[in-house]
Protein backbone atom coordinates (compact mmCIF):
# COMPACT_ATOMS: atom_id res chain seq x y z
CA UNK A 1 0.00 0.00 0.00
CA UNK A 2 1.02 3.58 -0.69
CA UNK A 3 -0.08 7.08 -1.13
CA UNK A 4 -1.04 7.51 -4.53
CA UNK A 5 -0.97 11.53 -4.87
CA UNK A 6 1.88 12.79 -3.24
CA UNK A 7 2.82 16.63 -3.93
CA UNK A 8 6.33 17.33 -2.86
CA UNK A 9 8.56 20.91 -3.80
CA UNK A 10 8.61 20.51 -6.74
CA UNK A 11 5.35 21.34 -7.01
CA UNK A 12 6.48 25.27 -7.08
CA UNK A 13 4.79 26.96 -3.45
CA UNK A 14 2.23 23.54 -3.15
CA UNK A 15 4.25 21.71 -0.97
CA UNK A 16 7.13 21.88 1.67
CA UNK A 17 8.21 17.83 1.22
CA UNK A 18 11.10 17.12 -0.38
CA UNK A 19 11.34 14.28 -2.68
CA UNK A 20 13.50 12.23 -0.16
CA UNK A 21 11.54 13.29 2.50
CA UNK A 22 8.46 11.32 1.04
CA UNK A 23 10.82 8.59 1.23
CA UNK A 24 11.56 8.92 5.33
CA UNK A 25 8.04 9.22 5.60
CA UNK A 26 6.50 5.77 4.09
CA UNK A 27 8.19 3.18 5.74
CA UNK A 28 6.96 4.43 9.12
CA UNK A 29 3.68 4.86 8.15
CA UNK A 30 3.78 1.02 7.30
CA UNK A 31 3.50 1.45 3.76
CA UNK A 32 5.32 -0.91 1.10
CA UNK A 33 5.72 2.01 -1.89
CA UNK A 34 6.25 5.37 -1.98
CA UNK A 35 4.48 7.75 -5.24
CA UNK A 36 6.04 11.38 -6.26
CA UNK A 37 2.75 12.85 -7.85
CA UNK A 38 3.68 16.51 -9.04
CA UNK A 39 1.68 19.13 -10.33
CA UNK A 40 2.71 19.78 -13.46
CA UNK A 41 6.46 18.93 -12.79
CA UNK A 42 8.87 16.11 -12.84
CA UNK A 43 11.60 18.04 -11.37
CA UNK A 44 12.05 15.41 -8.57
CA UNK A 45 12.03 12.31 -10.15
CA UNK A 46 15.81 11.21 -10.39
CA UNK A 47 16.27 12.76 -6.42
CA UNK A 48 13.48 10.81 -5.74
CA UNK A 49 13.88 7.10 -7.84
CA UNK A 50 17.51 7.68 -5.70
CA UNK A 51 16.29 8.23 -2.34
CA UNK A 52 13.75 5.18 -3.36
CA UNK A 53 16.70 2.92 -3.88
CA UNK A 54 19.06 3.74 -0.82
CA UNK A 55 15.79 3.42 1.26
CA UNK A 56 14.95 -0.15 -0.85
CA UNK A 57 11.46 1.38 -1.29
CA UNK A 58 9.47 0.58 -4.46
CA UNK A 59 8.92 4.49 -6.47
CA UNK A 60 6.07 4.85 -8.13
CA UNK A 61 5.75 8.22 -10.60
CA UNK A 62 2.92 9.84 -11.65
CA UNK A 63 1.46 13.50 -12.51
CA UNK A 64 -0.87 15.35 -11.53
CA UNK A 65 -2.27 17.54 -14.64
CA UNK A 66 -5.82 19.11 -15.71
CA UNK A 67 -7.56 18.74 -18.79
CA UNK A 68 -10.66 20.15 -19.74
CA UNK A 69 -11.11 21.47 -15.89
CA UNK A 70 -10.84 17.87 -14.78
CA UNK A 71 -7.63 16.87 -12.70
CA UNK A 72 -6.44 13.93 -13.35
CA UNK A 73 -3.75 11.95 -11.67
CA UNK A 74 -1.84 10.15 -14.22
CA UNK A 75 0.91 6.81 -13.12
CA UNK A 76 3.46 5.42 -14.90
CA UNK A 77 2.98 1.59 -15.54
CA UNK A 78 6.68 1.03 -16.76
CA UNK A 79 9.61 3.03 -18.04
CA UNK A 80 7.83 3.82 -21.16
CA UNK A 81 4.95 5.46 -19.31
CA UNK A 82 7.61 7.62 -17.38
CA UNK A 83 8.72 8.99 -20.93
CA UNK A 84 4.78 9.36 -21.55
CA UNK A 85 4.88 11.45 -18.64
CA UNK A 86 8.23 13.18 -19.54
CA UNK A 87 6.64 13.74 -22.94
CA UNK A 88 3.06 15.39 -21.30
CA UNK A 89 5.07 17.56 -19.03
CA UNK A 90 7.36 18.93 -21.78
CA UNK A 91 4.16 19.81 -23.51
CA UNK A 92 2.86 21.72 -20.73
CA UNK A 93 6.35 23.79 -20.44
CA UNK A 94 5.79 24.43 -24.13
CA UNK A 95 2.44 25.87 -23.80
CA UNK A 96 3.10 28.39 -20.72
CA UNK A 97 6.13 30.06 -22.97
CA UNK A 98 3.94 29.32 -26.15
CA UNK A 99 0.14 29.79 -25.76
CA UNK A 100 -1.82 27.45 -27.82
CA UNK A 101 -4.05 30.70 -28.20
CA UNK A 102 -1.30 32.21 -30.09
CA UNK A 103 -0.41 29.40 -32.65
CA UNK A 104 -0.70 29.67 -36.00
CA UNK A 105 -0.60 25.95 -36.63
CA UNK A 106 -3.33 23.66 -35.99
CA UNK A 107 -3.15 21.86 -33.02
CA UNK A 108 -0.36 19.07 -32.51
CA UNK A 109 -1.90 15.63 -33.19
CA UNK A 110 -1.61 14.33 -29.17
CA UNK A 111 -2.90 18.10 -27.77
CA UNK A 112 -6.72 17.65 -26.75
CA UNK A 113 -9.64 19.15 -28.56
CA UNK A 114 -12.54 20.67 -26.47
CA UNK A 115 -14.35 17.87 -24.97
CA UNK A 116 -11.57 15.13 -25.56
CA UNK A 117 -9.07 13.61 -23.52
CA UNK A 118 -5.32 12.57 -24.88
CA UNK A 119 -4.70 9.21 -24.30
CA UNK A 120 -1.57 8.30 -21.77
CA UNK A 121 -0.20 5.14 -22.95
CA UNK A 122 1.44 3.09 -20.93
CA UNK A 123 -0.09 4.92 -17.66
CA UNK A 124 -3.24 4.36 -15.21
CA UNK A 125 -5.35 7.53 -15.25
CA UNK A 126 -7.02 8.39 -11.97
CA UNK A 127 -10.02 10.98 -12.09
CA UNK A 128 -9.24 12.99 -8.62
CA UNK A 129 -12.75 14.91 -7.95
CA UNK A 130 -11.03 17.23 -6.23
CA UNK A 131 -11.31 21.17 -6.97
CA UNK A 132 -12.22 20.29 -10.59
CA UNK A 133 -15.06 20.48 -13.20
CA UNK A 134 -16.31 17.05 -11.68
CA UNK A 135 -16.12 17.87 -8.50
CA UNK A 136 -18.46 20.90 -9.29
CA UNK A 137 -21.38 18.26 -10.60
CA UNK A 138 -20.88 16.12 -8.22
CA UNK A 139 -21.37 18.84 -5.45
CA UNK A 140 -24.51 19.70 -7.44
CA UNK A 141 -25.60 16.33 -8.58
CA UNK A 142 -25.11 16.86 -11.95
CA UNK A 143 -25.39 13.00 -13.27
CA UNK A 144 -25.29 13.80 -16.89
CA UNK A 145 -22.32 15.71 -16.52
CA UNK A 146 -20.77 13.55 -14.00
CA UNK A 147 -20.95 10.39 -16.59
CA UNK A 148 -20.07 12.69 -19.71
CA UNK A 149 -17.01 13.23 -18.10
CA UNK A 150 -16.21 9.94 -16.57
CA UNK A 151 -17.49 7.76 -19.68
CA UNK A 152 -15.07 10.31 -22.11
CA UNK A 153 -12.24 9.10 -19.79
CA UNK A 154 -13.24 5.23 -19.85
CA UNK A 155 -13.39 5.53 -23.45
CA UNK A 156 -10.04 6.94 -23.92
CA UNK A 157 -8.09 6.13 -21.29
CA UNK A 158 -5.33 3.13 -21.40
CA UNK A 159 -6.65 2.30 -17.48
CA UNK A 160 -9.10 4.35 -15.83
CA UNK A 161 -10.31 4.72 -12.43
CA UNK A 162 -11.48 7.15 -10.13
CA UNK A 163 -10.36 7.94 -6.41
CA UNK A 164 -12.09 7.58 -3.44
CA UNK A 165 -10.30 11.01 -2.18
CA UNK A 166 -10.32 13.06 1.15
CA UNK A 167 -12.22 11.01 2.97
CA UNK A 168 -11.83 12.60 6.41
CA UNK A 169 -13.99 15.72 4.80
CA UNK A 170 -17.53 14.88 5.81
CA UNK A 171 -19.08 16.59 2.75
CA UNK A 172 -17.12 14.34 0.41
CA UNK A 173 -17.98 10.93 2.01
CA UNK A 174 -21.69 11.96 0.95
CA UNK A 175 -20.63 12.93 -2.90
CA UNK A 176 -18.57 9.94 -2.58
CA UNK A 177 -21.62 7.62 -1.59
CA UNK A 178 -23.81 9.61 -4.48
CA UNK A 179 -21.07 8.46 -6.95
CA UNK A 180 -20.60 5.33 -6.06
CA UNK A 181 -23.90 4.19 -7.60
CA UNK A 182 -22.69 6.06 -10.61
CA UNK A 183 -19.26 4.23 -11.13
CA UNK A 184 -21.24 0.77 -9.88
CA UNK A 185 -23.36 1.53 -12.91
CA UNK A 186 -20.50 2.60 -15.02
CA UNK A 187 -18.49 -0.69 -13.71
CA UNK A 188 -15.50 1.66 -12.74
CA UNK A 189 -13.29 0.81 -10.05
CA UNK A 190 -12.21 3.39 -7.37
CA UNK A 191 -9.13 3.42 -5.52
CA UNK A 192 -8.20 4.93 -2.29
CA UNK A 193 -6.29 8.36 -3.11
CA UNK A 194 -5.23 10.44 0.47
CA UNK A 195 -3.87 13.48 -1.43
CA UNK A 196 -0.12 14.47 0.76
CA UNK A 197 1.09 17.57 0.67
CA UNK A 198 3.19 17.63 4.08
CA UNK A 199 4.50 15.39 6.22
CA UNK A 200 2.85 16.35 10.23
CA UNK A 201 -0.93 17.97 10.48
CA UNK A 202 0.86 21.01 11.73
CA UNK A 203 3.14 21.21 9.02
CA UNK A 204 0.12 22.75 7.43
CA UNK A 205 1.71 25.92 8.87
CA UNK A 206 4.95 26.04 6.20
CA UNK A 207 2.35 25.17 3.47
CA UNK A 208 0.94 28.35 5.21
CA UNK A 209 3.66 30.66 4.54
CA UNK A 210 4.40 28.70 0.64
CA UNK A 211 1.00 30.24 -0.32
CA UNK A 212 1.33 33.56 1.35
CA UNK A 213 4.61 33.97 -1.23
CA UNK A 214 2.16 32.50 -4.06
CA UNK A 215 -0.93 34.78 -3.73
CA UNK A 216 1.47 37.89 -2.30
CA UNK A 217 0.02 38.11 1.13
CA UNK A 218 0.18 38.36 4.18
CA UNK A 219 1.02 34.42 6.08
CA UNK A 220 -2.20 35.36 8.51
CA UNK A 221 -4.36 36.27 6.04
CA UNK A 222 -7.57 34.57 6.12
CA UNK A 223 -8.20 33.98 2.63
CA UNK A 224 -5.08 32.41 1.84
CA UNK A 225 -5.66 29.01 -0.18
CA UNK A 226 -4.07 26.79 2.38
CA UNK A 227 -5.14 22.72 2.16
CA UNK A 228 -5.57 21.63 5.95
CA UNK A 229 -5.40 17.86 7.17
CA UNK A 230 -3.11 17.05 4.06
CA UNK A 231 -0.87 15.02 6.38
CA UNK A 232 0.97 12.07 5.48
CA UNK A 233 -1.23 9.28 7.31
CA UNK A 234 -0.31 5.60 7.91
CA UNK A 235 -1.56 2.95 6.71
CA UNK A 236 -3.86 1.91 9.80
CA UNK A 237 -5.48 5.78 9.30
CA UNK A 238 -5.88 4.87 6.27
CA UNK A 239 -7.81 1.82 6.64
CA UNK A 240 -9.88 3.69 8.82
CA UNK A 241 -11.02 6.24 6.38
CA UNK A 242 -11.55 4.38 3.09
CA UNK A 243 -13.20 1.44 2.07
CA UNK A 244 -12.13 -2.08 1.47
CA UNK A 245 -13.12 -1.93 -1.74
CA UNK A 246 -11.06 1.26 -2.74
CA UNK A 247 -8.20 0.16 -0.93
CA UNK A 248 -7.59 -2.76 -2.75
CA UNK A 249 -8.02 -1.31 -5.80
CA UNK A 250 -4.95 1.00 -4.91
CA UNK A 251 -2.67 -2.19 -3.43
CA UNK A 252 -3.63 -4.03 -6.93
CA UNK A 253 -2.49 -0.59 -8.90
CA UNK A 254 0.81 -0.50 -6.75
CA UNK A 255 1.41 -4.16 -7.79
CA UNK A 256 1.37 -3.18 -11.26
CA UNK A 257 3.64 -0.07 -11.30
CA UNK A 258 6.98 -1.09 -12.25
CA UNK A 259 9.50 2.19 -13.55
CA UNK A 260 12.61 0.28 -13.17
CA UNK A 261 14.46 3.41 -15.07
CA UNK A 262 16.02 0.94 -17.53
CA UNK A 263 16.06 3.27 -19.92
CA UNK A 264 18.48 3.68 -23.01
CA UNK A 265 21.78 5.18 -21.70
CA UNK A 266 23.81 7.72 -23.69
CA UNK A 267 27.23 6.35 -24.74
CA UNK A 268 30.39 7.86 -26.16
CA UNK A 269 31.42 6.21 -29.47
CA UNK A 270 34.34 4.41 -29.96
CA UNK A 271 37.74 6.32 -31.07
CA UNK A 272 38.93 4.86 -34.07
CA UNK A 273 42.73 5.63 -35.13
CA UNK A 274 44.85 4.99 -38.20
CA UNK A 275 47.39 2.65 -36.36
CA UNK A 276 44.38 0.21 -35.12
CA UNK A 277 45.34 0.65 -31.47
CA UNK A 278 43.23 0.32 -28.73
CA UNK A 279 42.31 3.46 -27.21
CA UNK A 280 43.82 2.85 -24.34
CA UNK A 281 47.07 2.21 -26.09
CA UNK A 282 46.85 5.27 -28.06
CA UNK A 283 45.73 7.63 -25.80
CA UNK A 284 48.97 6.45 -23.64
CA UNK A 285 50.73 7.30 -27.01
CA UNK A 286 49.66 10.63 -27.51
CA UNK A 287 50.08 11.82 -23.84
CA UNK A 288 53.59 10.64 -23.97
CA UNK A 289 54.52 11.81 -26.84
CA UNK A 290 53.09 15.56 -25.99
CA UNK A 291 54.52 15.27 -22.61
CA UNK A 292 58.17 14.78 -24.36
CA UNK A 293 56.67 17.81 -26.90
CA UNK A 294 56.02 20.11 -23.88
CA UNK A 295 58.99 19.54 -21.92
CA UNK A 296 61.95 19.31 -24.84
CA UNK A 297 62.31 15.56 -24.11
CA UNK A 298 63.46 16.21 -20.12
CA UNK A 299 60.89 14.84 -18.33
CA UNK A 300 61.29 14.85 -14.56
CA UNK A 301 60.27 11.71 -12.70
CA UNK A 302 57.36 13.97 -11.03
CA UNK A 303 55.58 14.29 -14.30
CA UNK A 304 56.33 10.33 -15.70
CA UNK A 305 54.76 9.33 -12.47
CA UNK A 306 51.67 12.10 -12.50
CA UNK A 307 51.07 11.18 -16.15
CA UNK A 308 51.05 7.87 -15.37
CA UNK A 309 48.66 7.84 -12.41
CA UNK A 310 45.83 9.95 -14.66
CA UNK A 311 46.38 7.82 -17.48
CA UNK A 312 45.42 4.86 -14.90
CA UNK A 313 42.54 6.93 -13.67
CA UNK A 314 40.97 7.72 -16.76
CA UNK A 315 41.41 4.24 -17.94
CA UNK A 316 40.00 2.82 -14.85
CA UNK A 317 36.91 4.98 -14.85
CA UNK A 318 36.40 4.51 -18.58
CA UNK A 319 37.44 7.80 -20.53
CA UNK A 320 39.90 7.05 -22.69
CA UNK A 321 37.04 7.60 -25.68
CA UNK A 322 36.28 10.89 -24.00
CA UNK A 323 39.98 12.98 -24.01
CA UNK A 324 40.26 11.24 -27.41
CA UNK A 325 37.89 13.01 -29.06
CA UNK A 326 37.78 16.71 -27.48
CA UNK A 327 41.85 15.93 -28.18
CA UNK A 328 40.48 15.24 -31.49
CA UNK A 329 37.64 18.42 -31.68
CA UNK A 330 40.22 20.57 -30.03
CA UNK A 331 43.33 19.80 -32.39
CA UNK A 332 40.91 20.34 -35.62
CA UNK A 333 39.43 23.86 -33.71
CA UNK A 334 43.13 25.44 -33.59
CA UNK A 335 43.73 23.99 -37.08
CA UNK A 336 41.41 25.99 -38.68
CA UNK A 337 42.47 29.09 -36.66
CA UNK A 338 38.95 28.63 -34.00
CA UNK A 339 39.74 30.15 -30.48
CA UNK A 340 39.11 27.47 -28.09
CA UNK A 341 41.26 29.31 -24.86
CA UNK A 342 44.43 28.23 -22.97
CA UNK A 343 41.96 26.00 -20.56
CA UNK A 344 39.47 26.59 -17.71
CA UNK A 345 38.11 25.15 -14.77
CA UNK A 346 38.88 21.98 -13.29
CA UNK A 347 40.13 20.27 -16.48
CA UNK A 348 43.01 22.47 -16.10
CA UNK A 349 44.75 20.28 -13.59
CA UNK A 350 44.74 17.13 -15.87
CA UNK A 351 48.58 16.65 -16.99
CA UNK A 352 47.04 14.29 -19.56
CA UNK A 353 44.77 17.12 -21.14
CA UNK A 354 48.07 19.36 -21.36
CA UNK A 355 49.69 16.75 -22.96
CA UNK A 356 47.61 16.19 -25.51
CA UNK A 357 47.00 20.19 -26.63
CA UNK A 358 43.51 20.05 -25.07
CA UNK A 359 44.83 22.61 -22.76
CA UNK A 360 48.20 24.93 -22.24
CA UNK A 361 48.41 25.25 -18.64
CA UNK A 362 50.93 22.74 -17.16
CA UNK A 363 49.57 21.57 -14.28
CA UNK A 364 52.41 20.79 -11.64
CA UNK A 365 54.37 23.75 -11.83
CA UNK A 366 50.66 25.44 -11.49
CA UNK A 367 50.25 23.55 -7.96
CA UNK A 368 46.94 22.13 -9.75
CA UNK A 369 45.29 19.28 -8.36
CA UNK A 370 43.76 16.61 -10.72
CA UNK A 371 41.49 14.77 -7.94
CA UNK A 372 39.26 18.58 -8.74
CA UNK A 373 38.92 17.27 -12.22
CA UNK A 374 38.24 13.46 -12.07
CA UNK A 375 38.15 11.15 -9.27
CA UNK A 376 37.78 7.24 -8.85
CA UNK A 377 35.55 7.84 -5.56
CA UNK A 378 32.87 9.68 -7.72
CA UNK A 379 31.76 8.50 -10.83
CA UNK A 380 31.03 11.16 -13.01
CA UNK A 381 31.27 12.27 -16.53
CA UNK A 382 34.55 14.58 -16.86
CA UNK A 383 33.73 18.31 -17.99
CA UNK A 384 36.34 19.77 -20.25
CA UNK A 385 35.55 23.69 -20.84
CA UNK A 386 36.09 24.96 -24.17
Amino acid sequence: MLHLHTRSCCSFLESPLRPEQIVQCARPAGMTAAAITDHDAMYGVMEFYHACRNADMKPVFGLETEIQGVRLLVLAKDDQGLQTLYAWNSRIMEDRVNPPVSRENQPAENEPVPGQFPVFPHCVTIALTIRDRLEEAMTRQDERTVREILVGLKETQEEFVTAEAMMDVSARRSRQAWLDVILQDLQLPKAAVSYVLYEQEEDAALLQVLRAIAENKLATDLTLDVAWHRQFRTLEEMQQLYSPEAMATAQALEDRLHVTMSMQKSSLPPFSNRLGLSSREFLVRLAKTGLNRRLAGHVPERYRERLEYELDVITRMGFTDYFLIVYDMIRFARSQGMLTGPGRGSAAGSLVAWSLGITHIDPISSGLLFERFLNPERITMPDIDT
